[in-house]
């Protein structure tokens, strides 16, 4: 068989309508998903037939792309007239057509607008299709958009049309043109710190015009308590000699005695008394004599792991500074710290779990300690420090265990503020960041009847009657200064509660008051009661207050920053304002002469006009701190 037989010809023109019909089937597909098709209701027949008439033209693959020229040629060729051949069949053709169409279903009307881009109209008979003139045009989905002529400009919204650069040059605005700085990589200017100072509306709240603490009538009376000889300069250099005797096994090494509410000497048993115990280590008391002469504490401190074992770690910390205080003490700058003697490393293990196993492996303090040990959460050595023992126990103890009246806290607040206030010129910067009762220990002894010590502070002399208690700073693992910082600032949960190395020369003191009116309210006198309450309104009194949180001072709750902490109350002075207010001026009077001077302390402060250093200045007063 031929390529030219009909029955081939038939089969090529069967394929060729097949794949047409899937183009028109993909065409009305698509006309279906527009809007133009859910309005108007495209007929599918009359699509087909636009695709016959495209086919006879022999111009489908071109046309199907351009529905205007489709619909000119179509027009042109319905348009023609009859030729003579086809005359004489039109009379029998019609008749024959009106009863296909009386047969036929009744076509439905679709609505089509008139293009613009042709000026003539289609003629279609009115019986099927009804035109519209008054509705817009449908968007036309197969045409090619025209391109601009040459003269007209592109429109805003033509993305493919490439715009003439010189008019669009014209029409824009000239912009102002902004000179870089020389150095791209400096270091832009930080905008200066506005100082954070809680004004609290309180009617009391002037401390400048404060209620006497004390009379100062019976300041010579001693405290009845059983006290004990002050001998710290001696024993600091007696203890000296018996260096050999504090070792890792000091548990062994030591003495204590039988009946230790008896004044020493007296009999004693072999081995260190316990006399404290957490979860950051344990204290032992013990005497490197048998008779017990010379007392002291032997405190051993657990390493976390959680620090770098560096000068930062809050172990190192509190070695430091033990250090640093002890030479305010030798330099007779103050007497309130607590004297270091020795400092060693001992294993874990040799020193603290075999010891003490056999005497308190029931206990829960042991058991949480030994355990963290074998969680591996402690450094394999482990710090000693052998201090002055304190025979009074801390403050809060001692005031729960004794009573004192206005004179004698008149007193011991001037010990408490002396002590800050040391540490702040010496070390700016200083915060001790925990400082309450519990971390200040109590010495007593037996007072003489009118004596005094003598301190020296802003170019002023104090005298300080003696009332045989002397206060001592402690516990510095909280601690920081300018030059020693403390790993713990980087702790979020520490910085929620203030801790932070801004200087606040109030923070501590605030610390202190909060902690004495909530835990020792009973043991206060009404004055002071009513003089911490001036200091310390309702906003920044208790262990959660508005600016409080565990018992210390913070704005975190206002910010929520970890960064923006730092706050100074309005109603609190610092420790060197109450030094230099009315309060102490009773102190700055000479007694008479057959008073005795029992020491005098230097502390080289000098007057607020005469410090220069803004550093210091700033560790010690807040009129010109910024935070």
């Amino acid at each position: 068989m031929d390529s030219s037989s009909p029955k081939r010809k038939y089969k090529s023109k069967r394929k060729t309508q097949e794949r047409d019909f899937r183009t028109l089937k993909r065409l009305i597909k698509t006309a279906k998903k527009t809007d133009y098709y859910q309005k108007k209701k495209w007929d599918t027949k009359k699509l087909k037939h636009h695709l016959t008439v495209a086919r006879r033209l022999s111009r489908f693959q071109v046309l199907r792309r351009k529905p205007a020229l489709l619909q000119r040629r179509w027009k042109e060729k319905i348009s023609k007239p009859a030729t003579s051949s086809s005359s004489s069949l039109s009379s029998d053709s019609s008749a024959r057509s009106r009863s296909i169409q009386s047969k036929r279903k009744p076509i439905k009307k679709v609505i089509i607008v008139e293009d613009d881009s042709d000026s003539d109209s289609v003629s279609i008979p009115p019986t099927s299709i009804k035109v519209s003139k008054k509705k817009p045009l449908p968007p036309d989905l197969f045409a090619t958009p025209k391109t601009p002529s040459k003269k007209s400009k592109p429109l805003p919204f033509d993305l493919f049309a490439t715009p003439d650069i010189s008019d669009l040059v014209k029409q824009q605005p000239k912009k102002k043109t902004k000179t870089l700085p020389p150095d791209l990589f400096a270091t832009p200017e930080i905008p200066p710190k506005q100082k954070k100072t809680i004004f609290i509306d309180d009617d009391d709240s002037d401390w400048s015009d404060l209620p006497p603490l004390s009379s100062g009538e019976s300041l010579g009376s001693p405290i009845v308590v059983p006290l004990s000889p002050d001998i710290r300069r001696d024993m600091a250099e007696l203890i000296q000699r018996d260096r050999a005797k504090f070792k890792c096994d000091f548990h062994q090494t030591l003495y204590w005695l039988k009946n230790d509410k008896l004044p020493p000497p007296g009999p004693t048993n072999r081995g260190a008394k316990m006399i404290g115990k957490g979860s950051t280590g344990v204290a032992f008391a013990g005497c490197p004599d048998s008779e017990c002469n010379k007392q002291v504490v032997a405190k051993l401190i657990t390493k976390d792991n959680y620090y770098p074992n560096d000068a930062t770690h809050p172990v190192n910390v509190e070695i430091t500074f033990l250090k640093k205080i002890r030479t305010l003490y030798e330099r007779k700058i103050t007497p309130h710290v607590t004297l270091l003697f020795y400092d060693f490393q001992c294993n874990f293990a040799d020193t603290f779990l075999r010891p003490l196993t056999p005497k308190y492996k029931t206990e829960s303090w042991f058991n949480k300690i030994s355990t963290s040990y074998s969680d591996n959460n402690y450094y394999p050595e482990m710090p000693v420090v052998i201090t002055e023992y304190a025979n009074g126990g801390d403050l809060m103890y001692y005031t729960q265990n004794h009573r004192l009246n206005n004179d004698h806290w008149t007193i011991l607040l001037f010990q408490v503020f002396h002590m800050l206030v040391v540490m702040q010129y010496h070390y700016p910067g200083f915060r001790h960041n925990d400082f309450k009762p519990n971390n200040i220990l109590v010495n007593t002894y037996k007072s003489e009847p009118n004596s005094y010590f003598v301190y020296r502070m802003f170019d002023r002399d104090y005298y300080v009657p003696d009332i045989g208690v002397t206060l001592k700073l402690w516990d510095f693992d909280f601690s920081l200064d300018r030059t020693t910082r403390n790993a713990r600032e980087n702790s979020k949960s520490f910085k929620k509660f203030g801790f932070s190395n801004d200087p606040n020369p109030v923070y501590d003191l605030h610390a202190f008051f909060n902690y004495l009116y909530m835990y020792n309210k009973d043991d206060l006198t009404p004055i002071l009661i009513r003089i911490i309450e001036i200091f310390l309104p309702v906003t920044i009194r208790g262990k959660d207050a508005r600016y409080t949180t565990h018992y210390r001072l913070t704005r975190y709750k206002e910010s929520q920053n970890i960064r923006d902490v730092n706050i100074i109350p309005n109603t609190l002075p610092t420790p060197s304002n109450l030094l230099l207010i009315d309060w102490y001026k009773k102190f700055q009077k000479k007694p008479p002469s057959f008073h005795k001077k029992l020491n005098t302390y230097n502390t080289q402060i000098p007057a607020p006009e005469k410090i220069s250093d803004p550093a210091i200045y700033n560790s010690l007063f807040t009129d010109n701190l910024v935070i």
